[in-house]
């Protein structure tokens, strides 16, 4: 019994952690948009053109994500794809 309760407690831990993860990511992403939002209204009370937009920067930690360029990556690297007559 107390075996069963101690694992329940590890799972609502590490349940809890991956939450404050997301809630800490979610409010990160916020306040970009935030201070994204304040710069261009800066700009329109001064009537200036508004600032270039920020680049997104795909997310590189993910091992699974596959590459946007693949085909261009593999042509430039010598890479033949297709059938071989």
């Amino acid at each position: 019994m107390l075996y069963a309760v101690c694992w329940g407690l590890i799972v609502l831990v590490i349940v809890a952690v991956m939450l404050h993860m997301e809630d800490r990511r979610d409010r990160e992403k916020i306040a970009a948009v935030d201070r994204r939002i304040a710069a261009l209204m800066d700009a329109t009370r001064r009537g200036e053109e508004p600032p270039e937009p920020m680049q997104n920067r795909p997310d590189m930690t993910n091992p699974s994500r596959r590459h946007e360029n693949g085909p261009q990556i593999a042509k430039s690297e010598g890479v033949q794809r297709g059938s071989h007559h």
